[in-house]
């Protein structure tokens, strides 16, 4: 069977049963839009590569034994670093972020320890004991940090800015979002007169997936309005408008609802799919609309079946 019987078979087919085609085309969207619901944005790594790639074993491989491969941190700015009242509000802060379930260890001045050298050896000793509640004391602190090699590490070279840094317990399988919801909730709740700064990769990522969110949810209708607006433009015809959207709509729908029946999760690149789908197969329902108005204006007197099958 060549392309020729082909066509002419399918037009036969389609010119005999149209309202089962459309029923059929209906039924068929319902089910595989049922699934578009469920679908899961991942703008990871992980979910673009394959399953037996060897950078997504090494990860599962790191989580299993360390515990995870991400961390937080979390910078302070103050001018008063150092004073007593700072020193216990942070030493408050450690507590309550190692307090968050997925965080494990924290790593700070408050836990971090340091080396002092005596007759017979050496001793390790915390690099804060107690916090100092006078300017002797703070200078003492100074003085250690100094020595200790955290100075631009932990502490900024100003003295101005120190940071928190927490080991994230999992790299797959928790939720971004709530997790990033109560580290904001500790950090604003501490936050005056100090500034606080955090820099993550869970929450990068659930920060980007609510931008994926905003830009389908605001692109996807400009792309569909300035589509509609130029067929209206040029075709001049409702018919010409809508029915290569309706193309359009059915295509995004299946493909949105195939990767829900089949479990994939869309992945950050995955966000151009609509905008791809409304720039090509809106093309294919401009070629066959203006390929019927065409034929329609060459031959007048022609009837709408053989204009079909000339289109088709």
């Amino acid at each position: 069977m060549n392309i020729r019987d082909f066509s002419r078979r399918l037009f036969d087919f389609d010119a005999h049963y149209p309202r089962t085609i459309i029923a059929g085309v209906i039924f068929i969207t319902v089910i595989l839009g049922w699934k578009v619901f469920n679908l899961e944005l991942d703008p990871g790594l992980k979910s673009m590569l394959p399953r037996d790639h060897k950078i997504v074993h090494s990860m599962e491989k790191v989580d299993e034994l360390f515990s995870g491969s991400d961390i937080i941190i979390v910078a302070v700015e103050s001018d008063s670093l150092f004073s007593f009242s700072t020193l216990q509000k942070l030493s408050a802060f450690q507590d309550s972020l190692e307090s968050i379930e997925l965080i494990g260890k924290v790593t700070s001045i408050f836990t971090q320890k340091h080396i002092l050298p005596e007759e017979d050896g050496f001793v390790i000793e915390p690099l804060l004991v107690d916090i100092p509640d006078d300017s002797a004391g703070q200078s003492e602190l100074i003085s250690k940090l100094k020595q200790s090699g955290i100075v631009g590490n932990l502490v900024s070279n100003d003295f101005n800015k120190l940071c928190f840094i927490g080991q994230i317990t999992s790299s797959f399988e928790y939720d971004e979002f709530e997790f990033r919801k109560r580290v904001f909730e500790l950090v604003n709740r501490f936050s005056s007169p100090e500034h606080f700064y955090v820099a993550s990769l869970p929450i990068t990522r659930a920060t980007v997936i609510e931008y994926m969110q905003r830009d389908l949810r605001v692109f996807t209708p400009i792309a569909l309005g300035l589509g509609i607006l130029l067929l209206m433009i040029f075709f001049r015809s409702w018919t010409g408008v809508f029915l290569p959207f309706f193309v359009v709509g059915f295509s995004i729908l299946w493909t949105f609802g195939i990767m829900g029946w089949l479990d994939m999760s869309v992945a950050f690149i995955g966000t151009l799919i609509p905008i791809m789908l409304i720039a090509i197969a809106n093309n294919y329902g401009i070629h066959i609309i203006s390929h019927y108005y065409e034929f329609s204006i060459l031959d007048p007197e022609a009837t709408r079946g053989s204009i079909l099958r000339k289109t088709i």
